[in-house]
């Protein structure tokens, strides 16, 4: 077998003493110029970085271990053809504390929500409770007149004899006004307009959060909201309490009817939400980013079980 040997007399001159060294590649820049060109990537890839997408960069041939990689003209971060799974000794300990993390974010979303449910069926009970205030002052003071005092002495707004209001037939007053169509101030519930302004946001953004449920399941993630709107409404009515005005005596005779009402217009809100929520991403996406820089977000599709949006 013949060897090819290059003669001594063949061989290159040496660099002269005096020559400057060579410039190291000292970034990606250098180091993406000296990798060899092999093809161009011709599908929709996220960067695992920052999410751009890498379609139509140039696939090279990276010269220390020879593999082909991709990389990102944002970050500059190399992206394998080949993944691997990416973990390391605090993966699990980085999962635990990001799940800690949302089960907070769910909470205080969840309690946050049944707190506003809660304000606006007090402020509807007090809103639709107008009527009955003046049957009850009325009342009142014509008790006190019996006892002596005069009309303009009888401060009314506070009910200072409870045991007169205990010995009152509640039901009387409801009747005096013409019974609960005539009683309730209807009008008052027009308050759930804003609330619906408030609850429909939060709902299209529940969805959004929980993107693993779609259907009845995400409908259903709403009930703890509800149950603790009830709880919260349930301690306002039945807990200890020192409010003796005629105005909170009024909401009470009316709050049987009012609270189940409000919950009924605050479940509407909620459920439109949640399942108009994620259709209203997916088409704030569309007019809002080109079909390339759609690729990061494609699971508000995915998770619905609706292709990926077309990236051309």
């Amino acid at each position: 077998m013949s060897e090819r040997f290059i003669s001594p007399s063949k061989s290159p001159p040496a660099t002269p003493p005096t020559a400057p060294p060579a410039a190291a590649p000292d970034d990606g820049a250098s180091a993406a110029a000296s990798d060899d060109r092999v093809s161009m990537l011709s599908a929709d890839r996220a960067c695992t970085r920052c999410a751009f997408n890498l379609f139509g960069q140039p696939v090279v041939r990276e010269r220390h271990y020879g593999l082909l990689i991709i990389r990102c003209p944002e970050c500059g971060t190399v992206a394998s053809l080949q993944e691997y799974p990416l973990l390391g000794r605090w993966a699990n300990r980085w999962g635990a504390l990001l799940a800690g993390l949302w089960f907070l974010l769910i909470t205080a979303a969840t309690l946050s929500v049944a707190g506003i449910i809660a304000g606006f069926t007090v402020g509807t009970t007090l809103q639709t409770s107008d009527r009955l205030v003046n049957a009850i002052k009325d009342a009142y003071i014509a008790h006190e007149a019996a006892l002596g005092k005069a009309a303009d002495q009888v401060s009314w707004w506070w009910i200072t004899d409870m045991n007169w209001w205990n010995a009152q037939d509640r039901s009387k007053f409801i009747a005096d006004a013409g019974g609960w169509m005539r009683a309730v101030r209807w009008r008052g519930f027009a308050l759930w307009i804003m609330a619906g302004c408030i609850l429909f946001p939060i709902a299209a953004a529940w969805s959004v959060m929980m993107a693993h449920r779609r259907g009845l399941r995400l409908v259903l993630t709403l009930l703890p909201m509800l149950g603790f709107a009830l709880v919260f409404n349930l301690f306002s009515r039945f807990g200890v309490s020192t409010f003796t005005s005629v105005q909170d005596l009024a909401a009470s005779l009316v709050w049987n009817v009012v609270m189940p009402l409000s919950l009924l217009c605050a479940s509407v809100s909620l459920v439109a939400g949640v399942l108009l929520g994620r259709p209203l991403a997916r088409l704030v996406v569309r007019a809002a980013m080109p079909p390339r820089l759609r690729v990061p977000l494609s699971w508000l599709w995915t998770c619905d079980g609706l292709p990926p949006p077309r990236t051309s």
